[in-house]
């Protein structure tokens, strides 16, 4: 019942320590560890301020960049030269910094709530075990048998518990569910305000 009975060739023991899910105990200790340590448990006032301050960022980003092309547009309509070169690559420059992080902080956040699956697919495996041990112990040990099958009750509780976090509080990004489809989203945004600001406006006049 090691939580990590995956050991590579070249070593000679698991590097995670093993956790006797057969004991009660154990089960109820790992499941309270977990409600505070993992995802938005984990520090929530600083996991709000972060989705907080990133969100103004963006906004200020982003708007900043929009008059700026507003701002470009309205020089050359008035017969004034358009912003310099170093104007143009600093924004430009500002709205990649700001992609990068982001990107990378959506990323972290998806393999967070990937490793639900991988403790859902543990505990599973004990479940199913404690539940085996338990039929075959019916007879020679009954009182052992009642543990085991206690145990495989609590499993399957701590499971329904995490499968419902997984589905009412995932880790977010901008106050989006942390998803590889979250960095499409923000590129594309990047990609259209780009454009806007290399051809820039039009004004079609009849």
């Amino acid at each position: 019942f090691a939580w990590d009975n995956y050991v590579a060739p070249s070593d000679s023991e698991s590097h995670l320590p093993p956790i006797d899910l057969r004991e009660a105990n154990n089960i109820i200790a790992w499941a309270s560890l977990r409600r505070v340590l993992h995802g938005p448990s984990f520090g929530p006032v600083i996991y709000y301020k972060v989705q907080i301050y990133g969100l103004i960022s963006i906004l200020v980003f982003f708007g900043s960049a929009i008059v700026q092309a507003l701002g470009s547009y309205y020089v050359s309509l008035n017969g004034g030269g358009a912003f310099g070169f170093d104007v143009e690559l600093a924004s430009h420059f500002r709205l990649v910094s700001l992609a990068l992080p982001l990107a990378a902080q959506v990323f972290l956040s998806y393999n967070i709530n990937r490793l639900s699956h991988h403790h859902l697919k543990a505990l599973g495996r004990a479940q199913s075990a404690n539940w085996a041990l338990a039929v075959e112990m019916q007879q020679s040990h009954p009182d052992k048998a009642a543990e085991l099958s206690y145990s495989a009750d609590l499993l399957g509780a701590v499971m329904a518990e995490i499968e419902s976090q997984n589905d009412a509080a995932p880790m977010r990004v901008l106050f989006m569910e942390a998803q590889p489809a979250v960095v499409g989203l923000l590129g594309s945004a990047i990609v259209s305000v780009v454009i806007l600001k290399i051809r820039g406006f039009t004004i079609d006049a009849d």
